[in-house]
């Protein structure tokens, strides 16, 4: 077998910290699917290094954990999420192609005291 012959496993597995920094709602899908959307801004450097920089992911998180979260996730909050990265490409309102990706939550864990109880909104209980 020669390594063209190998097929690489496919992982898709997204696991970040940081901060949420915006929230955009709990939204109802027409089919009644319920979707939490917010922001997280990471560390690209560790604290107190020269330059330290933030990126700031989208995250997406779906069903009765958005429903549930949505009650204790607030901005400024320290949060754990685990995951897997989506893509889309899509059209604006002015015909331009654009590209987004974001995180699809299937974990949120809150780090701020009081809320990292197991059970509460968020575990994957």
């Amino acid at each position: 077998m020669s390594r063209r012959d190998l097929v690489p496993p496919v992982v898709n597995m997204v696991i970040v910290s940081g901060t949420v920094s915006k929230r955009r709602g709990l939204m109802r899908t027409s089919s009644g699917m319920y979707l939490l959307s917010f922001e997280v801004s990471c560390p690209l450097e560790m604290p107190g290094e020269a330059g330290e920089r933030n990126t700031v992911l989208d995250i997406e998180i779906w069903g009765e954990r958005a429903e549930a979260l949505d009650r204790d996730l607030r901005p400024e909050m320290s949060v754990v999420v685990e995951g897997r990265l989506a893509s889309f490409l899509f059209e604006d309102r002015s015909g331009t192609a654009r590209h987004r990706m974001v995180v699809r939550a299937r974990k949120v864990q809150l780090l701020d005291p009081g809320d990292s109880i197991p059970g509460k909104a968020g575990s994957d209980k």
